[in-house]
């Protein structure tokens, strides 16, 4: 399948979701033919990435046809009211315009990774703790002003019970069938993909996960100047994100995980494309 065949696929579902919006008078929130709001969220916000990517295929005629398309689909994630989807798209602009400092050198290159990655991490551990703090109070005021929504979700109990579930088998985990419902019996998900994975395959299990996904973005250094890459280096860093909020990429959600794994799998080919085109020069 073609870039030009993906980006016209993928136009046209933006499309006919934001008429089927319209058309039902814009609710809040829509979920489209997902099971759920933030769901549609996700998902829309990972095509609106691979969208990006393959704009840079085509001449500049058609400027104001994909900045109409991807508005649209900004007001769809916005419709959708979910706010992990908001903030991949936040941590996507950051990176992106960020990306001239971060690689200039490897060493702030592999920081940034290091600082999202700590900032994640970090986040899921004191996350629980909060609600029980006066700082958390006022996180959650701040966010009722400005998202209506609470920031507290529920996630801080399941989270919480989870931490409390991993502490007892820190190494090696529950195994890879475990999952919260057969650990808690409270039948929920664990809404974070890290905590999934620790729960089933311990610590041994998250740093080869971390190693791994270490690998892939400094896989993508070597082809830094490559804009395609550098989109995709973005989301790259918004997929980490969106994994600490939802359970995708191997379980759960396979609909997004299709797409992230598409996005990483684009990252990696268009590297290897650039190295060995370097190659190629030199000899």
């Amino acid at each position: 399948v073609s870039e030009k065949s993906m980006y016209y696929v993928i136009s046209g579902f933006i499309l006919i979701h934001l008429i089927w919006w319209l058309i039902e008078g814009l609710p809040f929130p829509f979920k489209g033919v997902m099971a759920n709001s933030n769901s549609f969220g996700g998902y829309i916000v990972f095509l609106i990435g691979i969208m990006t990517i393959f704009l840079r295929s085509f001449n500049k005629k058609s400027l104001l046809v994909n900045i109409f398309i991807i508005f649209g689909g900004f007001l769809l994630i916005l419709s959708s009211s979910s706010r992990t989807a908001l903030l991949v798209s936040i941590v996507f602009v950051i990176t992106y315009y960020l990306w001239p400092l971060i690689s200039k050198k490897r060493v702030l290159y592999n920081f940034y990774f290091l600082l999202v990655t700590g900032i994640i991490f970090l986040f899921t551990y004191i996350y629980p703790k909060l609600s029980t703090l006066s700082i958390g109070q006022n996180f959650n005021e701040f966010s009722f002003k400005f998202t209506g929504k609470s920031f507290f979700s529920g996630r801080q109990f399941i989270w919480g019970d989870l931490i409390v579930a991993i502490e007892e088998k820190l190494f090696w985990g529950y195994g890879s069938a475990a999952n919260p419902s057969s650990i808690m019996m409270n039948g929920l998900s664990a809404h974070n993909f890290y905590l999934q994975s620790l729960l089933q395959v311990g610590f041994l299990g998250i740093v080869t996960l971390f190693l791994f996904f270490f690998a892939i973005w400094n896989y993508l250094y070597f082809a830094k100047f490559n804009n395609k890459v550098r989109i995709i280096a973005a989301l790259f860093i918004g997929i980490l994100v969106f994994l600490a909020f939802e359970v995708s990429l191997t379980q759960n959600n396979l609909a997004i995980a299709l797409l992230q794994w598409s996005i990483i799998g684009l990252g990696i080919n268009y590297t290897r494309r650039e190295i060995l085109s370097k190659q190629k020069i030199k000899e």
